[in-house]
């Protein structure tokens, strides 16, 4: 299985990938639109805190935000200080450059723990950790969550080499604790509960459970106090009191762990959730490691530190009441090495090679189901040409796994395709992001309200039927008035004058009274948005 060797080409493409995953997903990065749901939102939230002086303290349109840490929305601050308005480029390089970290930080840990017959492994491995699924979503999203996995991943390999009496154990301690901070600083609570939880499973497992304190000790402790204790003195300070504090330390952690008032999930969550975050290698991940622990086939400290780390988190995360897809982000490192790791202890056979072939089986047929959908359906705005192009990338390449895994035998190579092919498809794919993002985001239907506001001279932005709109007021510049879902639409249309209104199409189509009292007003559609011009 592990026979062949590394090949100069490899090397060289190993040496350059985390500039080829940059190359293939700028695209994408410079093109896309915020979307509604969390990045539009993280933008507002800087926006407001710029305008008010704000540091350790958030607001959301007037009301607190104690959801989240301030290193990303610091991040996100830093960006519109620098360019003076917001581009969605600079904001995603801190969700892709610390993917890329985390990823040589693994393959330099798996090097120097589970040395491999076979080097060619180094590039296989960190293919599989940009384009699994979460993984890949993440690395092109303004979110916290990659930047916090790479912080865990620092913390937990600095108790690691402790462990094994590598480096200077002050040093060490003070980069434990240092590590740890920065892990809670960037989306909170995880951000401790995995350094403190996954070495103390580990120690147990090793007999070792006595020598704790001897990792989590005075220094790395003493560090994390002090640093917490720095920011929450930061809070108290600027919030002249006590309430955004307790609402940091108690409601969205207590809060959210017992009785979550978002995202409320069943235990048995991430056991369906885990699926499409490794796709397309999820058959292949889950399985190589379930047979490795059921053949005993985990052999070094490092394979079983790993494994403690993600069985620990898993369990944990579960019993946590608010559950998302993305909290799994900082096990998902350990799941890819972990399987690398473990390919040297398995031969080639049919298993293996199935649980690649069903992936490489969508793989081929996603030109067709892309034109499928694209001509017969209502979602005729893929019907791009680079989209066709990523989705005949994807076909090509279905093909060769499938030569790969059953003519010659190579579950590397198979992978190594999977992997190359949704960088390729995510570059050709990416330019034509801007034919989707009216319905990613409302970049493109406030431009226009803006456009349509200046050339009649109108004085206000209303929404009606929009998600979240109260984010909007990153692209309008000021504050939109939202009207009541609730009540007769236009009952309150009918009271406004000298504004612009900004509907959903997909609830006016729903009220067939509401489409008739439009067809005698100014209206003008942007994608799946409706602008509505009241003089």
């Amino acid at each position: 299985m592990m026979a062949a060797h590394s090949t100069p080409l490899m090397r060289t493409i190993e040496k350059y990938l985390p500039l080829i995953a940059i190359v293939a997903f700028l695209p994408i990065m410079i093109l896309r639109d915020a979307s509604v749901s969390n990045e539009l939102r993280y933008l507002s939230i800087a926006d407001e805190a710029l305008r008010n002086g704000d540091i350790f303290t958030f607001t959301n349109n007037g009301e607190p935000y104690a959801d989240k840490p301030p290193l990303y929305l610091w991040i996100v601050m830093l960006g519109k200080l620098i360019f003076g308005q917001h581009h969605m480029w600079f904001i995603t390089l801190f969700s892709l450059i610390p993917a890329l970290v985390t990823m040589r930080i693994m393959r330099n840990w798996l090097l120097t723990s589970c040395p491999l017959a076979d080097k060619s492994w180094r590039l296989t491995s960190q293919l599989m950790l940009l384009t699994c699924g979460l993984f890949l979503g993440l690395n092109v999203f303004a979110r916290m969550d990659t930047l916090m996995t790479m912080f865990i991943v620092l913390a937990l390999h600095t108790f690691f080499k402790m462990f094994q009496g590598k480096g200077n154990f002050k040093k060490q301690s003070l980069l434990f604790g240092l590590y740890t901070f920065l892990a809670i600083f960037t989306k909170g609570p995880v951000g401790i509960l995995m350094p403190l939880l996954c070495p103390l499973v580990f120690l147990v497992y090793k007999r070792e459970a006595r020598t704790f304190f001897h990792y989590w000790n005075w220094r790395m402790a003493g560090l994390l106090v002090l640093l917490c204790g720095a920011w929450f003195l930061g809070v108290y300070l600027e919030d002249h009191g006590t309430s955004y504090l307790s609402n940091l330390l108690f409601h969205q952690t207590a809060g959210r762990a017992v009785d979550a008032f978002h995202h409320k999930k069943p235990f048995y969550f991430y056991l369906i959730q885990i699926w499409p975050n490794l796709a397309p290698y999820s058959l292949f991940i889950v399985g190589t490691l379930v047979a490795g622990m059921l053949k005993h086939r985990l052999t070094t400290d490092t394979e079983h530190f790993w494994n403690a780390s993600i069985w620990t988190t898993f369990i944990m995360l579960s019993l946590v009441s608010g559950k998302l897809g993305v909290y799994l982000a900082p096990i998902v490192p350990f799941f890819v090495f972990i399987t690398v790791a473990l390919m040297r202890k398995f031969p080639w056979n049919g298993w293996l090679a199935a649980s690649l072939a069903i992936p490489a089986l969508v793989y081929v047929l996603a030109l067709p189901a892309l034109v499928i959908v694209a001509n017969f359906t209502g979602l005729d705005y893929l019907g791009q040409v680079f989209f066709y192009i990523a989705a005949g990338i994807f076909s090509v390449a279905g093909i060769f796994i499938f030569y790969y895994l059953f003519k010659q035998r190579s579950i590397r190579k198979a992978i190594n395709t999977m992997g190359f092919s949704i960088l390729l498809a995510a570059f050709a794919g990416g330019f034509s992001v801007p034919a989707i993002n009216p319905y990613i985001g409302y970049r493109d239907v406030c431009q226009r309200a803006v456009e349509l506001s200046e050339e009649k001279g109108l004085e206000h932005f209303h929404s009606l039927y929009l998600r979240r709109s109260e984010n909007t007021d990153v692209f309008l510049g000021e504050k939109i008035r939202q009207l009541d879902d609730r009540q007769d639409p236009i009952a309150q249309l009918e009271g406004l004058h000298h504004t612009v209104v900004m509907m959903s199409e997909r609830h006016i189509n729903r009220r067939p009274e509401l489409a008739r009292y439009l067809q005698d007003k100014e209206t003008h559609t942007v994608g799946p948005y409706k602008i509505v011009v009241l003089e």
